[in-house]
């Protein structure tokens, strides 16, 4: 069985990460079904890149493209897939395979919520003609795989259809979560810094509710680092790392993560948190709320119309941090039990499965 996952690159980031996870449970379950996995990129890798470890992976064949000569030998190669199953994932792969790729066999991974994600990235117009685009090429694949159920349900909305197969994390042994003595008062955010994840009102709440001796550490890059600097560099308790390599570090003996977001598909940093025991307290979108019935005990959803209600909300925060402080065991097996990746591979078989059987 041949698969090729189309991606427009490496970059370190959440599809990354996702995309990693897929391939590593392939190929650890790739005992009997002789799948032949590959990756194939369309742009030059850049800086922050997790391209050198998905390259040591055994029984992994990683196909790059640096640049123009390369990206028309890519395209000459894509062109050439007879009886590939293709996934593609991301605007330009989804281009690329609309247009040269085999179609009876394409399978195509939406990741969040075209309309809110583009506009948010790119301007209402622009941002929306290219929301019109993702959606009317995601209809041109045979099947198409939604990364929460939320997602799913959402996209069925506005007459797209999907099939879920939830995002995942590694799962994190009980052993490695500390216990309640050695937790930081550390509050995290962790991200891209752009203005659909609200890390403003994220840092706000944070100051409404925190204890004199709680820290934030906000972790990630993105357009509004600068202008968040600037806003909050008179709170000594507030600190900017930037783009870190590895978050572990932090989860592993965090207060809290805060996420605020106002769309999300199914998000990473949430579930990795989760999966360290770490309690997250989060805004009231589709995403969170699967998240919150799935580990009910690891989080705790900001009911925005308590939001000017500072006492009561710090009484429910304050109570949801300190048994979040002791269930942390509890939260990693909940994350565990739903959130391993190691129904990853059998998902993503049972959908190529059924296209080939279609086929």
């Amino acid at each position: 069985m041949k698969i090729r996952f189309i991606v427009p690159r490496l970059r370190s980031s959440g599809p990354t990460t996702q995309l990693g996870y897929i391939v590593r449970s392939l190929l650890e379950k790739d005992i009997e079904r002789h799948i032949d996995l590959e990756i194939v990129t369309l742009r030059n890798e850049g800086v922050k890149s997790d391209i050198s470890a998905l390259k040591e992976l055994n029984g992994l064949r990683v196909v790059s493209t640096a640049d123009w000569k390369s990206l028309v030998r890519t395209l000459i190669y894509i062109k050439s897939f007879k009886n590939e199953v293709v996934i593609s994932s991301g605007l330009f792969a989804e281009l690329i395979c609309f247009l040269i790729a085999p179609k009876k066999l394409w399978i195509s991974v939406v990741r969040s919520y075209p309309p809110e994600d583009f506009k948010d990235k790119f301007g209402e117009i622009f941002g929306g003609l290219l929301s019109g685009l993702s959606l009317y090429l995601h209809r041109k694949s045979i099947r198409r795989i939604a990364v929460s159920q939320s997602l799913r349900d959402r996209l069925s909305l506005i007459g797209l259809d999907a099939i879920t197969v939830r995002n995942a994390v590694a799962s994190v042994n009980a052993e490695s979560i500390v216990n309640v003595g050695k937790i930081s008062n550390t509050f995290l955010i962790v991200g891209n810094l752009r203005r659909l994840k609200n890390v403003h009102s994220g840092i706000e709440l944070f100051l409404r509710c925190r204890k004199p001796e709680d820290e934030l550490y906000i972790l990630g890059d993105g357009p509004l680092k600068q202008e968040l600097v600037d806003s909050y560099k008179c709170h000594s308790s507030i600190k900017f790392f930037g783009h870190v390599d590895s978050v572990v570090p932090f989860y592993v003996s965090a207060k809290c993560l805060i996420s605020l977001s106002s769309s999300e598909g199914m998000p990473n940093a949430v579930m990795e948190a989760l999966s360290w025991g770490v309690p997250c307290i989060l805004s009231p979108i589709p995403a969170h709320n699967e998240l919150g019935g799935l580990i009910p005990d690891g989080v705790f959803i900001c009911d925005q119309a308590d939001s000017q209600k500072d006492i009561v909300q710090k009484k429910k925060i304050a109570a949801f941090l300190v048994a979040g402080r002791l269930n942390r065991k509890l939260i990693n097996r909940q994350a565990n039990d739903v959130l391993n990746t190691s129904q990853l591979s059998e998902q993503y078989l049972a959908v190529i499965k059924q296209i080939s059987n279609d086929f």
